[in-house]
């Protein structure tokens, strides 16, 4: 991007960011469910609040603008955003259910090969997030 490029979407204001901001500081606290995505850990005005999409490295906000995500979500995305073979796995997932009632043997699949991979593991136990592990 050009320095006029660039400067063009620095003065460009970040309306639907901020209007997005305002309906969720109505109902979610602090704007937010982690605190790693808070909007006052970056610069306000400078930094969209909300993002609509994500392709390799690559970021869109709620205003249109493209990014290089740089934080990479809440974990390493080693792949990116939106890589082919595994939105297509997902993509099959969903349509033969989620969220089972039951354990699914794709559980017991991922752990076997994550045990065969990891030499110090004997056991695995997934979780949705951080804070549950260290619960």
């Amino acid at each position: 991007m050009s320095r006029r490029e660039d400067a063009a979407v620095m003065g460009k204001p970040l309306a639907q960011s901020f209007a997005w901001l305002e309906r969720a500081q109505r109902v979610i606290p602090a704007a937010t469910q982690t605190l790693s995505k808070r909007p006052s850990q970056f610069a306000r005005g400078l930094t969209p609040v909300f993002l609509r999409e994500g392709d390799g490295c690559r970021v869109v906000d709620v205003d249109g603008r493209t990014y290089l995500d740089y934080s990479m979500a809440l974990c390493a995305v080693t792949l990116g955003y939106n890589y082919p073979a595994v939105t297509q796995a997902i993509e099959r997932q969903l349509r033969a259910g989620t969220i089972f009632s039951l354990n699914h043997p794709l559980e017991v699949e991922v752990a076997e090969r994550l045990v065969e991979l990891i030499p110090c593991a004997k056991m695995v136990r997934f979780a949705k997030n951080g804070s549950d592990v260290t619960a």
